[in-house]
């Protein structure tokens, strides 16, 4: 099936200059494709933050540069996120699940049967529904501008697809509260109970992830796009000014640009100093100066985004009971969020010790090592030069042998709600890339957004199974990738 795009390959430079006041750092702004109505032509330029397929901070305007009224923002606005959801189905491969064979024989899962049936039942009504959505999306991606009207079959079979899969979405969310309460990742080996986990979750994340709550409020499609509307718009700067303050934005635009200023400064030296006409130390000093902007840029980009998401969420968590939408429809249901903090999973700690560091002093003591013995068979050599060789390698080496059993190369992992320690380190699931996971259980293997290299640690191997249950886990509750 064809990929859908709704970005505009060509965005408008001078509406994108527009919207770039308000725009938060560190996160890509782009336009939606243009949608006309009675001769004017709409879209959206924003940006997409929390990971979420939707634009979340955005304004909806029209070819003119002006911003639209709420009604025809709206508008074009769910048009856009509809073919943005269709676009997470497609890109998070989601598939339905199909009855094959007796599932039940599984004991964690026989006092569900009911459940689980009945979304396996489902699942090829649902498959079809869908498969006809995707096909009348496809039909729009192909047209070379869209108008409202060409949506008309589109919002259809929109309707008639999440009819039955808002019906469904109850029970995928009971199913993954299953699981993850009853700590049954493990259990899920059957391809059918995978796939059906797979799609309850990827379902959370979507309708949970951009409402900063304990649980599901909103399980109705189109009252969930409102939402984000209602929460995602901006006409003034205040959005910028709160989760973006202007000594933080100055700081960290000083670190991007000034780490590109210095490259340049490093090559202009160098190249003074091939020619001739440079100093030796100038070239030192700018090197410095730019393994020092290097060492910060990673975590300068990692620390803006993170702090704009906390800031973000804070934001939304205020907004969120004063929007049309909650007061309508969910005042109820979300006092008793609010009111309500349950544990989703419980803390587990464990011990896990770094394996490159002891590996590195090994290396480099043998290698000096091997520099000694060779400077012993050299004539007129001072044999103090061989022998101080031989004593730092074999004092390196030493230390790289004893120094796992020391607590300077051991991290406690505490893994909790909504974050990973490591050490003295807590990071967002925001922060973790991937975590490997090795079938002996002796290791695992951790790739961050703060370092440039994965980073692996030995793990008890009597303990091993336990701690790769418990990571499983959490990485499925925090929709983290894990192998």
């Amino acid at each position: 099936m064809s990929k859908l795009e709704t970005i505009a390959v060509r965005p408008d430079r001078i509406l994108i200059k527009t919207f770039r006041p308000v725009a938060l750092p560190g996160f890509r702004i782009s336009q939606s494709k243009f949608i006309s109505d009675k001769d004017r032509l709409y879209c959206v330029i924003g940006q997409k933050t929390f990971h979420s397929p939707l634009y979340t901070h955005f304004i909806v305007i029209d070819s003119y540069g002006d911003v639209v009224d709420d009604r025809m923002g709206l508008k074009i606005y769910e048009k856009i996120s509809r073919l943005n959801i269709i676009q997470y189905f497609q890109k998070k491969e989601i598939s339905f699940a199909k009855n094959r064979g007796d599932l039940l024989t599984i004991k964690a899962f026989e006092q569900n049967e009911p459940l689980i049936t009945d979304l396996l039942k489902e699942s090829e009504q649902i498959s079809e529904r869908f498969t006809a959505l995707e096909k009348e999306a496809v039909k729009l991606f192909k047209k070379s501008e869209w108008k409202l009207t060409d949506f008309t079959n589109f919002d259809q079979n929109w309707r008639r697809f999440w009819t039955s899969y808002e019906k469904r979405l109850q029970q995928l969310f009971k199913f993954r509260e299953l699981v993850v309460q009853h700590g049954l990742t493990d259990e899920l080996k059957n391809e059918q109970l995978r796939k059906l986990f797979d799609e309850a979750n990827e379902m959370y994340q979507l309708f949970i992830d951009t409402v900063p709550l304990n649980g599901p409020l909103i399980e109705k499609v189109n009252h969930f796009i409102t939402l984000q509307f209602e929460l995602g718009r901006t006409k003034t700067s205040h959005t910028r000014q709160y989760a973006a303050p202007k000594t933080d934005v100055n700081i960290y635009y000083f670190v991007k640009f000034g780490f590109i200023l210095s490259l340049l400064l490093v090559l202009w030296t160098l190249v003074r100093l091939i020619s001739g006409s440079g100093s030796f130390i100038a070239f030192i000093g700018m090197l410095i100066i730019g393994m020092f902007f290097f060492s910060i840029r990673l975590g300068n980009e990692v620390g803006m985004l993170r702090l704009i998401e906390k800031r973000l969420k804070d934001l939304r968590t205020k907004r969120l009971s004063s929007t049309p939408t909650i007061e309508k429809y969910y005042e109820k249901q979300f006092q008793q969020l609010t009111e309500t903090k349950t544990e989703v999973i419980p803390s587990f700690n464990f011990v896990g010790t770094l394996v490159k560091v002891p590996r590195w002093f090994i290396g480099i003591g043998i290698g000096l090592i091997i520099i000694g013995v060779l400077f012993y068979r050299l004539q007129h050599t001072n044999p103090l030069i061989p022998a101080g060789y031989l004593f730092f390698g074999g004092l390196l080496a030493v230390i790289g042998i004893l120094l796992p059993r020391f607590n300077i190369s051991k991290r406690t992992f505490v893994l909790k709600d909504d974050e990973l320690h490591i050490g003295k380190r807590a990071y967002t699931r925001e922060d973790v890339i991937h975590i490997k996971l090795y079938k002996k259980a002796n290791r695992l293997k951790v790739k961050l957004r703060t370092h440039p290299d994965p980073i692996t640690y030995r793990i008890d191997q009597s303990e091993g199974k336990k701690i790769n249950s418990r990571i499983k886990t959490w990485c499925d509750i925090h929709f983290v990738s894990y192998k």
